[in-house]
């Protein structure tokens, strides 16, 4: 069976005041029930003080991926610009990046997804 795996661009820390975000690979299935997840779209992240884009995704099965528990799941990659606000990403990778950067992006919206740090 080929392993599926998602490049997600999140924040690579509760409080990124804005630009400190990262890039994982993980698996494209739900940690709880194993089910798939949902497909990646464009999002921002508010710390309550900053906000950034970032990934999203709404899994079909309703379990929550909190980023702490995908940073702790997911192996750091090299750094993948996050999806635009309100769009969706247009490929899933099974073939994941090399080598690691950091992100300096700011975004300007308020995230209104269930993913939550």
């Amino acid at each position: 069976m080929k392993k599926t795996v998602m490049i997600v661009t999140i924040p690579a820390t509760t409080e990124h005041n804005g630009f400190m975000s990262a890039t994982y690979e993980i698996s494209d299935n739900c940690p709880v029930c194993g089910k798939p997840r949902g497909k990646i779209f464009g999002t921002f992240s508010f710390d309550g003080s900053r906000r950034m884009n970032v990934d999203g995704w709404d899994n079909e099965c309703g379990h929550v991926d909190k980023y702490s528990d995908v940073r702790k799941e997911g192996k750091r990659v090299a750094y993948k610009k996050p999806t635009e606000y309100g769009k969706y990403a247009t490929t899933v990778s099974s073939q994941p990046p090399t080598t690691d950067q950091e992100n300096t992006h700011a975004g300007n919206h308020i995230s209104t997804n269930k993913m939550s740090l």
